[in-house]
């Protein structure tokens, strides 16, 4: 199944105007599929300098997503979002709940029921 959504995904590439990518833009794209991308860093002075609080978050081989704290809820629980409405809800640093997503995550507790599911 993953090997037939890579056949369709590189004739994709193809068919799209030659204006819309750049080369580099297309064999990072790629690149990034194929191999996952890096863990996204975060300098020290890009920390000093942000206004809000953020977490850096990467699933799996995807590109890592910054998120911004958007609401302290009841009980210590805390709501993350990202500039495209996904939610991530952590309690004590742990991944409770996510919404948004492909696959919602609900009611997780410990670390090893988030490594499990992801």
């Amino acid at each position: 199944m993953i090997f037939m959504n890579k056949l369709i995904f590189l004739p994709l590439i193809f068919i799209t105007s030659c204006g819309v990518f750049t080369w580099q833009t297309t064999i990072n794209t790629l690149d990034g599929y194929f191999f996952g991308y890096e863990r996204d860093s975060v300098s020290v002075d890009e920390f000093l300098e942000s206004q809000y609080s953020f977490v850096s978050i990467k699933f799996g081989r995807a590109e890592s997503v910054r998120l911004v704290l958007a609401f302290v809820l009841e009980d210590g629980l805390l709501e993350w979002r990202s500039a495209d409405n996904i939610s991530v809800f952590t309690k004590n640093g742990i991944i409770v709940k996510t919404d948004g997503l492909d696959k919602v995550l609900q009611g997780l507790t410990t670390i090893e029921e988030v490594a499990r599911v992801c």
